[in-house]
């Protein structure tokens, strides 16, 4: 499902993703069994995820041009090892699209992290995933270049949430600073997310009343730059916000999209008002911003071959 404040919320077919699945045509006697999940949107691109009853397989998509393009295998996936985290951006430096993959190793407890770049259409190990830091996210957010989640750590005996970034240029992983909240407030963050090109993050001020609060990153990595955005008070109406992340788009005239109770709602700033977009948002893990182009997937594969 798509909305567009200049246009109702439309579907966007995914006919072109079961044709890739089923190329010979006919019916696929798994097809009313598969599960799609989004991993990540960016320049108009989306990174499709694909279960169906014997396996995993993952596209890179454009809704705008139909074009699909399948993720070559070979993450180091096996029997040993579990997917935790997955994240889809792109890397001004090289002029590539990247995926990434972090899976848990059974056998030595150790993440282990693998980029899939579209130019050479093949996968690589990285260096490895920090170890200690708990993840709480199934997907990363993609900013500037940079991909982002939230992990737990512990810190004298008491759990402790950090921001972690894969810089996708450098591929190194490194730690984000944190807003200085204030003393005496206890605050709980809660979900990281996009905000016109900044990175952002919702954190609940237990000590006013769980109101929460939208803090926003104006440079990378800098601590100072961070700037409290935007202040909701605790309830919205009689909702409750659960999941910025995964849908936030800054629509301007004061407004905002917000996933409210499992719905899309246009949310003014200044006004504190309201409105439902009358859109399910069915799991937080399936809704992203999309913008529309006309990227070619092709062109980077062929351009890669070269």
């Amino acid at each position: 499902m798509c909305y567009s404040p200049e246009s109702t919320p439309r579907e966007i077919p995914i006919d072109v993703l079961i044709e890739k699945l089923n190329p010979a045509g006919g019916q696929n006697r798994h097809q009313a069994r598969l599960d799609f999940d989004i991993r990540g949107s960016c320049d108009g691109l989306v990174c499709v995820e694909v279960h169906d009853s014997y396996k995993v397989r993952v596209f890179l998509w454009n809704p705008c041009t139909r074009e699909c393009v399948e993720v070559k295998e070979g993450n180091g996936e096996d029997s040993y090892s579990l997917p935790m985290l997955h994240g889809f951006g792109y890397d001004y430096n090289s002029d590539d699209y990247k995926v990434l993959s972090v899976l848990y190793q059974s056998k030595t407890a150790t993440y282990k992290s693998m980029i899939y770049t579209l130019r050479t259409n093949s996968w690589r190990r990285i260096q490895d995933y920090p170890l200690g830091a708990s993840l709480t996210e199934k997907c990363a957010t993609f900013v500037s270049g940079a991909l982002y989640w939230l992990v737990r750590r512990i810190l004298n005996d008491v759990f402790t949430k950090v921001i972690i970034s894969l810089n996708l240029t450098s591929e190194a992983y490194m730690e984000v600073p944190q807003p200085d909240y204030g003393t005496n407030t206890r605050y709980d963050q809660y979900r990281v997310g996009a905000l016109e090109g900044c990175l952002c993050l919702l954190v609940f001020n237990i000590t006013s009343r769980f109101q929460k609060e939208l803090w926003v990153m104006k440079e990378y990595g800098v601590k100072e730059s961070w700037t409290k955005y935007l202040t909701i008070p605790q309830p919205l109406g009689c909702g409750n916000l659960i999941s910025l992340s995964r849908l936030i788009w800054f629509l301007g005239n004061d407004e905002i999209v917000l996933d409210l109770d499992r719905e899309m709602v246009l949310y003014n700033t200044k006004t504190k008002s309201r409105t439902y977009l009358g859109i399910p948002v069915c799991s937080y893990y399936k809704s992203h911003v999309y913008v529309e182009s006309l990227v070619s997937l092709n062109a980077y594969n062929e351009l890669g071959s070269k």
